[in-house]
């Protein structure tokens, strides 16, 4: 309050290493669970009321199998978050059809998706546009921007273009977003610290400041 920030979410990106999808009774799984409830307090206390899941890495949905365990276990963590008047919000690399039958197969109404102008392209090879506009009506309040060359699987730098110089269809995705009147949170990720970036900018502040000017141009637009 006394500077004037604030936090739109609480991100649990442990879970990318130690999985809720792990077996249920390894190392990983128990930690998992360590982390949802260690991170639903730390919400709650900080008068925090998003909390988003990554699955990703170590707690990916690769399978039958871990999307079932992601049901039970999101489908909990996201009664205790209704509980506490929390709202989740999941991130994954799913399809747009699949995440949405993860959705409507755990019925939360607290439960929505954090979408990222990069990732469906740069882990999958998904056309970002076309996911996102299948995914819309199931978006919460706030959204990644970023944008890359190239992927997970080719070498490619996660995260690792200035905004709109990438492959990802940034500009389109934009401007999807403001014929959709979005007016949730756009959190930048890019890793400017890449020499893919920093090759251009050696001051990774001065490419920070760049792509926020841009961001900021292309939603006066809207």
């Amino acid at each position: 309050e006394k500077y004037g920030i604030q936090f739109p979410s609480i991100v649990l990106n442990d879970l990318m290493v130690n999985g809720f999808v792990k077996p249920r009774g390894s190392e990983q799984y128990k930690i998992a669970q360590e982390t949802m409830e260690l991170g639903l307090e730390i919400a709650k206390y900080m008068k925090i009321d998003d909390v988003m899941i990554p699955q990703f890495w170590g707690n990916e949905i690769t399978d039958d199998e871990t999307f079932e365990q992601t049901v039970e276990e999101l489908g909990r963590f996201c009664k205790k978050a209704a509980e506490a008047g929390i709202h989740v919000e999941s991130e994954t690399t799913l399809t747009a059809e699949r995440q949405i039958e993860l959705f409507e197969r755990i019925g939360a109404p607290n439960l929505t998706c954090f979408f990222d102008t990069q990732n469906y392209y740069y882990f999958s090879n998904y056309d970002q546009l076309e996911v996102l506009k299948k995914l819309y009506p199931h978006m919460g309040r706030q959204l990644h921007v970023k944008d890359c060359n190239g992927h997970d699987y080719d070498g490619g730098v996660l995260a690792g273009a200035m905004l709109g110089d990438g492959e990802c269809n940034f500009r389109s995705v934009m401007d999807y977003l403001g014929s959709r009147g979005y007016e949730g949170w756009l959190i930048m990720e890019n890793n400017y610290w890449e020499t893919t970036i920093r090759a251009h900018y050696p001051n990774q502040f001065d490419a920070v400041r760049f792509d926020l000017e841009k961001l900021k141009k292309m939603v006066s637009l809207w």
